[in-house]
């Protein structure tokens, strides 16, 4: 969705810079490369302007080919209606099947491995399952609203599973993991594969992914605020097994797999946020006023925060600076249910490059996590983003970024959300989302 942005109408006057203590900050990267006789001291500032306002995720969120995928349904209080779920290619275990003679399904379970739940698991979802119609693309980009077409019929047998109520920490005894059991239509086995035993499109993996392309898992509603999943379906667990007779055998099995090879994508409803809080509201329709009180966050095809200096590059003009260190400091604002909605455990920052066209994380990642930081820290609150050396690069000119995007770490892969302080909060400076910076000026050679 695209949408018109616009300038707060709060930017303050740029101030220079405030010198507010002058130690040296030993270790840091810009003190080990600048002469020392060219140094006049180390200086702080936490005063430059910060824009910052939350946006739609775009579509660059690719959800094919990732660690897990979320299926769920939630009606949060502050970010309303959420709607998650896949589509999943099945294989054989083996070629050229036969069922045998006079040969009838008893049952058809889709078994799926999940963790970290995400919500109220005493509030269950209602899933769906469906066939799909449309071929799933190995190689192909898919993205989290992706839409792919599917048959009608929903396929699970809702006089044995109504609603799914998540059981972290509960495995089944025979597989040793956190699972959820579908049972789907025993009339579905038979019509799509004891209908072809020993067929041409048991003969190998190219004919039968073209017979059936696979399958696309949703929930479709919850009671009360609802819960989201994160489903491994790359796990040996998460598969389809068919239980069938014959006229020979009372109890035989075959079972369809979900390997490495299958395409999976995963698909997250946002509903257009309609349901979310006003200010949130507000802000992903272009109305940046309210980022001054709070930023909000949610992964899925969810929100973000776009992050802008906008006289930075002014406040250092003619000036010969080092960057020892540069952070993001980002607070968390008080949330009566952290126990149905956990604190995500990290954040990032990511640019689009101007000119190669694509976003890239910013350097100081590169450098590992300790040293990039973007851990949540329970003491304070806090997060604090390292970007010392993406803001060297753009003072310097080497960095082709007008903004900078934060965003919760695993954005396609399980469900979470946030809310900060804005960058002016009735709370108090302290609480303030800003850029601390730790410098030195240097002497102009004679």
């Amino acid at each position: 969705m695209k949408k018109q942005l616009f300038k707060l109408g709060y930017i303050l006057i740029p101030l220079l810079f405030t010198v507010v203590s002058c130690k040296e900050e030993n270790g840091e990267v810009g003190m080990k490369i600048q002469p020392q006789d060219e140094l006049l001291n180390t200086l702080f500032f936490d005063t430059a302007t910060v824009e910052a306002y939350s946006v739609w995720h775009d579509d660059s969120i690719v959800t094919n080919g990732v660690s897990s995928n979320m299926l769920g349904y939630m009606n949060d209080p502050v970010f309303g209606k959420v709607q998650a779920g896949f589509y999943v290619q099945c294989r054989l275990a083996s070629f050229g099947a036969q069922f045998g003679e006079g040969a009838v399904s008893d049952s058809l379970i889709l078994t799926l491995v999940y963790n970290q739940p995400y919500g109220d698991t005493l509030s269950p979802f209602r899933v769906r399952v469906y066939e799909l119609q449309e071929d799933l693309v190995r190689g192909k980009k898919y993205y989290a609203n992706t839409s792919l077409q599917y048959d009608a019929e929903n396929l699970v047998d809702e006089s044995l599973l109504t609603w799914v109520y998540p059981t972290p920490g509960v495995k089944d005894t025979a597989l040793g993991a956190v699972v959820l059991h579908i049972p789907l239509k025993t009339s579905f086995a038979d019509s799509k594969f004891i209908s072809k035993s020993n067929s041409v499109e048991f003969q190998s993996t190219a004919a039968f992914v073209n017979y059936f392309k696979g399958l696309y898992v949703i929930a479709d509603y919850c009671q009360g605020d609802g819960n989201i999943i994160s489903v491994n379906l790359t796990n040996d667990n998460s598969l389809l097994t068919m239980y069938y007779h014959n006229n020979e055998s009372a109890q035989k099995t075959y079972r369809f797999v979900i390997s490495d090879s299958s395409v999976r994508v995963g698909y997250v409803n946002h509903f257009d946020y309609q349901d979310a809080d006003a200010d949130l509201q507000s802000q992903l329709q272009g109305n940046t006023a309210s980022a001054t009180e709070r930023l909000f966050f949610q992964t899925g095809l969810g929100v973000k925060t776009i992050v802008r200096f906008p006289y930075i590059q002014e406040m250092f003009k003619n000036k010969r600076v080092i960057i020892h260190r540069a952070e993001l400091v980002a607070t968390r604002m008080d949330d009566s249910d952290t126990n149905k909605y956990k604190v995500p455990s990290s954040l990032l920052v990511n640019y689009y490059d101007t000119v190669k066209k694509y976003l890239v994380t910013v350097p100081d990642y590169t450098l590992g996590s300790d040293y990039f930081g973007g851990v949540y820290n329970k003491k304070t609150d806090e997060y604090r983003i390292r970007i010392t050396k993406q803001l060297q690069y753009m003072l310097d000119g080497g960095v082709n970024a007008e903004e900078l995007n934060m965003f919760i770490t695993a954005a396609a892969t399980r469900m979470s959300r946030m809310v900060i302080y804005g960058t002016q909060p009735s709370a108090g400076e302290d609480k303030r989302f800003r850029l601390e910076v730790h410098y030195s000026l240097l002497q102009d050679k004679k």
